[in-house]
């Protein structure tokens, strides 16, 4: 992400966009506890998309944009 490319594409399993956002910031904080949670999640909110998808079966949706 720090690379200066204007795109870049990541995983993570979580069960909303929301979530992705929480659990992203967990990972974070492991590297820098001393970071504000609420204002980190807010700033990934503006600079970052998340596509959320879900599965039934084989078929596999998109189910949320954030």
């Amino acid at each position: 992400m720090g690379s200066g490319h204007d795109n870049c594409f990541a995983t993570i399993h979580a069960e909303s966009s929301e979530a992705a956002y929480k659990a992203f910031t967990d990972r974070i904080l492991h590297c820098y506890p001393t970071i504000d949670r609420e204002k980190t999640i807010a700033e990934m909110h503006d600079k970052l998309r998340v596509v959320q998808i879900n599965r039934q079966g084989n078929i596999r949706a998109v189910t949320e944009v954030t």
